[in-house]
């Protein structure tokens, strides 16, 4: 594992702000005028934690859903003059999207999990990882693999509490979690949300307890994401990219509906 993180932290730490990080550093990503008009333009950098929700807020409206994963690029990318913080942090994240991997896999299938298999799998996926750059190296190309590592940790949380019955007040920190989750996922939590819904269709008696807040709260989380005013403006911009990614969820949602099946076994 040491080998791993040194490798991936050079990586990280040799790949500079590019493409979509010096949209997010100033604050013109998605923004309409500021296309229009990029030839006399002069954007301000992003300073200011009030700049970020003002960032934020403005991409949320104009761009797309994840108002929790722009705060993060307003960060990173704005406030933060150095890179450091965000090599360290995101090589953190990508070790733990290891391990969750590690634990999901044990908990719904995989039983016997050797440290020979989970190297094998750490190479497969970094040989197999459509273009790596975009994927885990740069700040705004992270939201993937962070969003990815979100999504683990609702499968997790949801396998290890679901069959519980927690306290009222458990029940609503449960709910605001899972919330959050839903909402900074991407969309990796309508496809499971899909398969919550068939699941929970077929099974309505089981559909109790903390299996409430775990899917309610995931729910609303992902419906503040995928219903946010952007997602219809960019829908008017890239209908062809909107309809793949349709058709991607729909065969995703069946995946997910298959480790609920796998989860019962």
């Amino acid at each position: 594992m040491i080998p791993i993180i040194c490798v991936f932290y050079v990586i990280n730490s040799y790949t500079f702000l590019q493409s979509d990080d010096w949209a997010m550093r100033y604050n013109v990503l998605g923004d309409k005028q500021y296309i229009e008009t990029y030839h006399y333009a002069s954007p301000e950098k992003v300073e200011t934690i009030g700049d970020v929700f003002s960032m934020a807020s403005r991409m949320y409206m104009e761009w797309g859903g994840g108002f929790v994963d722009y705060l993060e690029q307003g960060i990173f990318c704005g406030m933060m003059d150095s890179k450091l913080p965000f090599d360290i942090i995101n090589t953190c994240v990508f070790i733990l999207f290891i391990l969750l991997v590690y634990l999901v896999s044990k908990k719904i299938a995989i039983k016997q999990y050797t440290i020979t298999s989970l190297v094998i799998f750490v190479l497969l996926f970094w040989f197999l990882a459509p273009v790596p750059n975009q994927i885990l190296y740069w700040v705004v190309g992270r939201s993937y693999l962070w969003g990815v590592v979100y999504l683990l940790a609702y499968l997790l949380v949801y396998f290890l509490t679901v069959h519980k019955n927690f306290a009222w007040w458990q029940k609503i920190i449960l709910f605001l979690f899972v919330l959050l989750l839903g909402h900074r996922g991407l969309i990796g939590p309508v496809s499971v949300c899909g398969a919550l819904v068939i699941w929970y269709s077929f099974n309505i008696k089981e559909f109790k307890g903390n299996a409430i807040p775990l899917t309610l709260g995931y729910g609303m989380g992902t419906l503040t994401n995928i219903l946010a005013p952007g997602n219809f403006e960019r829908l008017q911009v890239d209908a062809v990219g909107t309809s793949s990614i349709t058709l991607m969820t729909i065969v995703k949602t069946f995946f997910s509906y298959k480790v609920f099946l796998f989860s019962k076994n």
